[in-house]
């Protein structure tokens, strides 16, 4: 990400973007962004998703949004569930269960950049 820029972090293996800057030292030269609100500091993981530590302003959900409308994200880092051998995003389906896009369809309609973040393999994921 480019010094300055604004981008939105999303749940699931995305979340880990803001402890990678961190590790880097460069977690101070851009601003990431969660729908929840948190604006800037560095991106919670797993079950705390949605707090950030040391934020720079914390905005109602809404707001939030008015912002990623308005084109203000510069880069959104995305989880996905599926991507097919045509390179469409499945974001709502898990393991044969609906759960919802969440904020996905509103913060990739108008960032500047997407950039997903998973895992692929074909049929599933084994340990």
């Amino acid at each position: 990400m480019r010094k300055g820029a604004v981008g939105n972090v999303g749940v699931g293996i995305a979340d880990g973007i803001g402890l990678v800057a961190r590790e880097e030292g460069c977690a101070d030269d851009f601003v990431l962004t969660v729908e929840t609100g948190p604006v800037g500091g560095i991106t919670s993981q797993g079950v705390a998703f949605g707090a950030n530590v040391n934020t720079r302003a914390i905005l109602d959900m809404t707001s939030q949004f008015d912002f990623y409308h308005g084109g203000g994200l510069d880069v959104c880092y995305l989880s996905f569930a599926e991507v097919d051998q045509h390179g469409n995003v499945g974001v709502h389906k898990f393991n044969g269960k609906i759960m919802g896009t969440g904020g996905f369809i509103d913060i990739s309609a108008t960032s500047q950049k997407i950039i997903f973040c998973g895992t692929l393999t074909a049929g599933s994921l084994k340990n």
